[in-house]
């Protein structure tokens, strides 16, 4: 753990890095005397040099405690061990040091280390002087504990060299962890104390590559970060020089800026802040109330105010520990309250970037049927009608020539400001941007949400049948900072918007690994069910599996892990453009670069278009070839959107049925996805032509009925083992857990009792090996027949 955490408001502009702690007394240390040996003893150890003029630099020998004759060490009288050849360490006593330096040179050493006695301050050094010529040899002042190190050690061998070059590093206990909030300034200054102030300082800072960030090392300790990004994170260094001090590096230090922490089970979220889902009977003075009981301020608030984000105060802490179980436990027990909904952190949750997320084709000897291989009966027809599919992500170009005429218009927004469609989204005409809070959702600088609206617009164009007018319209709703980062509760509010403008698809190519979201799954799940406002049915969303090469079945991936608890949301891998499919499970998984896998992926679909299908980027008709599975969902996207067009009743649940057992199953692909399902377009959309549409949802999107949440109890545990509690309501069904590590190892697997009713589990909290698993974080897993139907993570201690 970093030795202190500074903890970001959000609001924080200057963060001081106080070098207060740094034991050397009086003056900066001159040179070190490096000890190679013995190895417990071995280090850097900063000395005061006496004569400026004739510094021991590169001299290396063997330390000897200076012995006189009457029993001392204080060099006072001739030495009564043998020092030829020897670093003489003698005590600060008794005579002067010019008489130290001559009996040790008389004596043979080849150089002195004076050991302060000063007892208030034993990490004290300074400089002193020295009769010019009264002896040849360099001395050298080392602090009273140094000396004393040394000392427990001797008469042991103890070897080292002097070096007058070497950087003073980690004067701080190691880098000092520094967080900032997204999109925000941050400037850390160093302060420094008596030990090191001198107005002639100059300061050079360094990033993450090694580089400067400024031209030149400046007089100003201070070091300016503008709208922070997640590409700024990383350890920055600082070298403190002085032209008093030509050549020499007087402090080398360094920090780590992180914009995120991490909760108990390994998942990153937003320093100091909480989403918060209130019930229909919280009204405005209760939510004061409880602000001021949590000290916490209202950062934003959308679904017409049911939802905020909080900024709870937790101030500067001295452990990353401590403010993680703090922040944790204040959401826990705002999770209790009566007139709340849910309660979270805010994790972060960024789009899959492209260039990495492909399932790649190894040795072929299985064809794939092609798109175009299956064509559709002469009587298939599509019936006038507007397909919506809404882009929640970093935000669309809405002027790029490819994409300008699909845009979405609000027919019931007016030019008038406010909120005409009374959506509480003021002048939301095209959609909203949940990041600025208005009604701007257009992005010019990061083209991942244009690429993937292009995607879905070719393959609606490329596949769907015969003659229409049918329109395909494309929602902007934009999530995501231009960086591709979000939280859960920017992109909860941006499902639950694109639901309520009626979307038929809603496409989320991103997501996070680790804790469940139970804000998120409340979005999702409300989004499954008709629109009580309009006679719509709800909306079929779409999920990228994410390009983390994990097996999501023991890695939690959200919200694509929700495939196995709703049937209006699908989970998607990527495979490339190739139309043949691999010989060997084992070489694919291998293979660099692909895709998230797991029997919660529902199907794979193909991530990467060739230069034919090369998709829109920002920069009006600019374009280029992108992969991974973000791409692999769009493509998903733009063929349920003609599903919609060519059968316009279709339920949310009656496109994952078409899309999934419509799909080309492939036997070598069955433990990557479920079913070996691959994307088969013409087939689905054949299928659709005559499928009689179910009715709409009610009540709950839920199909894992037959298994309430479990329980884990006790969590933390220690020695003792740990319970695990569910309820089974349908019999006949293959019930297993499994219990993982965060790197996906599985270390626990048993079948569980397939009765109907109430069951415990006890696990004694070992491995195969029959050893207790070492403390740590890790995931449970509950399937029934071969599928996730509980996730739930506990702690080892």
């Amino acid at each position: 753990m970093p030795k202190s955490l500074a903890t970001p408001t959000c609001l924080m502009l200057l963060l001081i890095l106080f070098l207060s702690n740094v034991s050397f007394g009086q003056n900066m240390p001159d040179l070190f005397f490096v000890v190679n040996q013995p190895a417990s003893l071995a280090g850097n150890y900063g000395l005061a040099n006496s004569n400026p003029a004739n510094p021991p630099c590169g001299s290396m020998g063997e330390l000897a405690l200076y012995q006189d004759v009457d029993g001392n060490s204080t060099g006072c009288g001739a030495a009564a061990n043998d020092l030829n050849g020897k670093i003489a360490l003698i005590d600060r006593a008794d005579c002067s040091f010019d008489e130290k330096g001559i009996n040790a040179e008389a004596a043979g050493a080849i150089a002195v280390i004076i050991c302060n006695d000063n007892m208030a301050d034993p990490d004290e050094i300074f400089n002193f002087t020295v009769a010019p010529g009264a002896f040849t040899i360099p001395m050298v002042m080392a602090s009273l504990n140094t000396c004393q190190n040394f000392k427990a050690v001797l008469p042991e061998l103890v070897t080292g060299s002097f070096d007058c070059n070497l950087p003073l590093v980690d004067t701080i206990g190691g880098p000092l962890y520094v967080y900032g909030c997204p999109d925000s300034n941050l400037t850390v200054c160093l302060a420094l104390d008596s030990a090191f102030a001198d107005p002639n300082n100059l300061f050079q800072w360094f990033g993450p590559n090694g580089l400067p960030l400024t031209p030149a090392p400046s007089p100003d300790s201070c070091f300016v970060f503008m709208s922070l990004d997640t590409t700024d994170e990383g350890l920055y260094t600082v070298e403190i020089t002085n032209p008093n001090s030509p050549g020499q590096i007087l402090v080398f230090d360094s920090i780590v800026l992180q914009l995120f922490l991490f909760d108990s089970a390994g998942t990153k979220y937003f320093p100091d802040q909480a989403v918060i889902w209130f019930g229909p009977d919280a009204d405005e003075p209760y939510r004061e109330d409880l602000r001021d009981t949590f000290l916490a301020t209202k950062l934003a608030a959308c679904i017409c105010d049911s939802l905020e984000l909080w900024r709870l105060l937790d101030g500067i802490v001295t452990s990353g520990t401590d403010m993680l179980i703090d922040l944790e436990s204040k959401v826990c027990n705002l999770d209790g309250k009566t007139k709340i909904e849910e309660a979270g952190l805010n994790y972060l949750v960024v789009t899959n970037a492209p260039g990495s997320g492909i399932i790649r084709i190894g040795q072929k000897n299985q064809q794939m049927p092609v798109y175009e291989q299956l064509e559709l009966a002469p009587a298939a027809s599509v019936e006038d009608d507007t397909v919506l599919v809404a882009v929640v992500d970093v935000g669309i170009d809405i002027d790029h020539t490819d994409l300008a005429n699909l845009i979405y218009q609000n027919p019931n927004e007016t030019s008038s400001p406010g909120d005409d469609d009374g959506n509480c989204q003021d002048d939301d005409f095209n959609g909203y941007d949940f990041v600025g809070d208005d009604n701007d959702a257009l992005e010019t600088s990061n083209s991942h949400a244009t690429h993937v609206a292009g995607i879905i617009k070719q393959v609606f164009v490329d596949n769907l049948p015969g003659p229409t007018s049918t329109r395909l319209e494309l929602l902007n709703v934009r999530t995501h900072q231009s960086d591709g980062s979000s939280g859960v509760y920017d992109v909860t509010c941006g499902i639950y918007y694109a639901y309520k403008q009626n979307a038929d698809i809603i496409n989320c190519s991103w997501g996070y690994v680790g804790s469940e979201s139970e804000i998120m799954k409340r979005s999702i799940k409300q989004a499954g069910l008709p629109n009580d406002a309009t006679s719509h049915c709800g909306s079929f969303i779409v999920t990228s599996a994410g390009n983390e090469k994990n097996d999501n079945d023991l890695t939690p991936h959200w919200p694509s892990n929700f495939s196995s608890q709703f049937n209006h949301l699908i989970g998607v891998a990527a495979v490339d453009s190739t139309t043949q499919i691999m010989d060997s499970i084992a070489a694919s998984v291998t293979s660099t670069g692909f895709s998230n896998f797991g029997q919660v992926v529902d199907l794979a679909a193909r991530g990467i278009f060739d230069s034919d299908a090369a998709s829109p980027i920002v920069g009006n008709s600019n374009k280029e070839i992108k992969e991974g599975t973000s791409m692999a969902a769009a493509n998903v996207s733009g063929a349920a959107a003609v599903l919609f067009a060519v059968q316009p009743g279709l339920s949310p649940s009656d496109v994952k049925t078409l899309l999934k057992d419509h799909a080309f199953k492939n036997s070598l692909f069955t433990s990557l996805v479920e079913s070996g399902n691959l994307l088969f377009v013409s087939r689905s959309i054949q299928e659709a032509t005559a499928f009689t549409p179910s009715p709409c949802q009610t009540g709950t999107s839920d199909p894992v009925a037959s298994l309430l949440p479990a329980s884990i109890f006790p969590n933390p545990f220690s020695s003792g083992g740990l319970y695990v509690g569910y309820i089974l309501l349908e019999k006949n069904r293959n019930t297993t857990l499994v219990i993982s590590d965060p790197s996906g190892r599985e270390i626990h697997r048993a079948d569980l009792d397939s009765v109907p009713g109430e069951h415990f589990y006890y696990w004694n909290g070992k491995g195969s090996s029959g050893q207790l698993i070492p403390p740590g974080i890790y995931f449970l897993t509950i399937k029934l027949d071969g599928k996730p139907a509980f996730s739930g993570k506990f702690i080892k201690l």
